[in-house]
């Protein structure tokens, strides 16, 4: 029981840190001071997808062993920075519309004429 409630502190604190790693890595790929923004490297989003998962890891981990050791403070703690942890890995996503799908494409259809102002070759209505 000792064992799983320090286990839990220790991974609490490890999930803090890599919350601040997070906002960290945020800041550092999209906070830009005049100029235009930067698109993220590979590289940047590789890094933020292993802090990401290793933080609500952390979390989760700390989570379990709370409540495993029969821990009032640290399960619920743990509990707490499982939230965080998922929030903070949607909000602080890296590049930022990862989580937005993609749009439909706009196909025209195959028979599909362009009718140009001026020309006297458009349909009806055009």
């Amino acid at each position: 029981m000792q064992r799983l409630r320090a286990l839990a502190i220790v991974l609490l604190c490890l999930g803090a840190a890599l919350l601040l790693l997070l906002f960290w890595q945020f800041t550092d790929v999209y906070f830009v001071l005049g100029g235009d923004g930067v698109d993220p490297t590979a590289g940047q989003e590789s890094r933020y997808l292993w802090t990401a998962s290793a933080c609500v890891a952390a979390m989760f981990g700390a989570a379990a062993c709370g409540t495993l050791a029969n821990s009032k403070v640290w399960g619920p703690l743990g509990g707490i920075g499982v939230v965080l942890a998922v929030v903070a890995a949607i909000v602080l996503a890296v590049p930022t519309d990862r989580w937005v799908p993609d749009p439909a494409p706009n196909e025209l259809p195959s028979n599909y004429e362009p009718c140009f102002s001026g020309s006297n070759d458009c349909g009806p209505g055009g």
